[in-house]
């Protein structure tokens, strides 16, 4: 981790991240909040071959979708829903020969380390408010973070989301339910398996079947012609990347 220190600086709270090395060629990558330390691991691990800086605006994928939208330079997207993809495709922000799927996620419904609650049945016959009882739900905002998407289409498969209209509460992003669960502001929330491995102050009390929501497809998209973006883009198929993506969870 000492090499991460030295490669990349932290700018603000939005999540911004660039290199500190001055004169290299700039590439700016615009990153799901979800994939915020395999991103990092993975640009560290393009800079070991490519003399460049890097620069990361992690938020959730329709936030920076939205920001492309309106202007903002990138030239790499990262996006954990392929909506926000096809949105900017229709843009002509990407083009089809610049997107490449990179990796698939799981969508699990967590509760803190110290809940009794230690399984959750996904089974249209079962009334969620047993388990939420008058509690709330931590969910990333379906308006605009794919998490919320796929949660949402979960609960309204399942039947539960009329049951839990009321206790749900909407985060800026995955991260920020997932925060919420940890703090143990909320007793459940819904996240990307990839999330909750991570964090050693939730546990997993039930992966939601896949067939309740649509599939979690990582995606990468080219925004600019430098020949940077190309090489990163192709840098993700190879076996180093995969390796990086396998080790924090990701399905390939």
């Amino acid at each position: 981790m000492a090499l991460l220190s030295a490669a990349v600086l932290l700018l603000g709270c939005k999540g911004d991240v660039t290199t500190k090395n001055e004169g290299k060629e700039k590439l700016t990558i615009f990153t799901a909040a979800s994939l915020n330390e395999v991103i990092k691991e993975l640009s560290m691990a393009f800079q070991e071959t490519n003399e460049v800086d890097i620069k990361l605006n992690l938020a959730s994928s329709g936030t920076l979708a939205r920001q492309i939208e309106q202007g903002a330079g990138a030239d790499v997207y990262l996006s954990a829903n392929l909506m926000w993809v096809r949105y900017l495709q229709e843009l002509g922000r990407i083009s089809e020969n610049g997107l490449m799927e990179i990796a698939k996620n799981e969508l699990v419904f967590i509760a803190p380390i110290d809940s009794e609650l230690s399984s959750i049945t996904f089974d249209q016959e079962i009334d969620i408010s047993q388990f939420l009882k008058n509690n709330r739900l931590a969910i990333g905002d379906p308006a605009h973070v794919p998490a919320g998407i796929y949660g949402m289409q979960a609960l309204q498969n399942l039947g539960w989301n009329e049951q839990a209209a009321g206790q749900l509460i909407y985060m800026t992003d995955v991260r920020a339910a997932l925060t919420l669960v940890e703090l143990g502001e909320a007793p459940l929330g819904i996240v990307y398996k990839t999330d909750a491995m991570k964090s050693e102050k939730v546990k997993i009390i039930g992966q939601i079947p896949s067939v309740f929501h649509d599939e979690i497809r990582i995606m990468a998209g080219q925004l600019s012609e430098k020949h940077l973006a190309t090489e990163f883009i192709e840098f993700l198929s190879t076996d180093r990347a995969k390796g990086i993506l396998s080790s924090f969870g990701f399905i390939l």
